[in-house]
């Protein structure tokens, strides 16, 4: 049930980014209002607010079998996301190119993010010698991580931390 619904909210994502996007991109709506018009009643068609209504009256009802599996879910993926955020700050402080930096900061923080104090330039070199993607600013999604890959991102966050750029 839970995977159906998903499904059907990421289909629906898709068709308003698509929408957007082609907004973007189509000046005629530009030059004919009846464009959007015709488009948002489409998208009401294909997607009405009832249908948001009863998948969050489903979601959020303490009774439904949905909300007890949402409620699994959310504490798994919370656990997961807890778990390699430890295992990466044990990965990163015993690898023996260290130099006994803390990583502790990784710890101290909460969510599904992690900033990891790593400067633009060692964000760069991350990407082009390891291709390990973070934001400019160091900021790294933990939830997109496999715990198979801890170790390698740990050592090379070390790599380019400790040698330099």
């Amino acid at each position: 049930m839970c995977t159906i619904i998903v499904v059907i909210i990421v289909r629906i994502v898709f068709i308003y980014s698509f929408f957007f996007y082609w907004l973007l991109c189509n000046h005629s709506f530009k030059t004919n209002p009846n464009t959007v018009t015709n488009l948002s009643k489409l998208f009401n068609y294909i997607a009405p607010a009832s249908l948001f209504d009863t998948f969050l009256g489903l979601l959020l009802d303490e009774s439904s079998e949905l909300n007890k599996e949402w409620k699994i879910d959310l504490i798994q993926m919370a656990h997961r996301i807890s778990s390699v955020r430890s295992d990466l700050v044990k990965a990163l402080e015993k690898n023996p190119m260290n130099q006994n930096k803390s990583w502790t900061h990784i710890t101290d923080q909460i969510g599904m993010f992690a900033y990891t104090g790593l400067s633009g330039e060692q964000v760069d070199e991350l990407l082009t010698k390891d291709g390990i993607y973070l934001t400019r600013d160091g900021r790294m999604s933990l939830a997109g991580m496999k715990s198979s890959d801890v170790e390698i991102v740990a050592a090379a966050m070390v790599k380019c931390s400790s040698g330099g750029v």
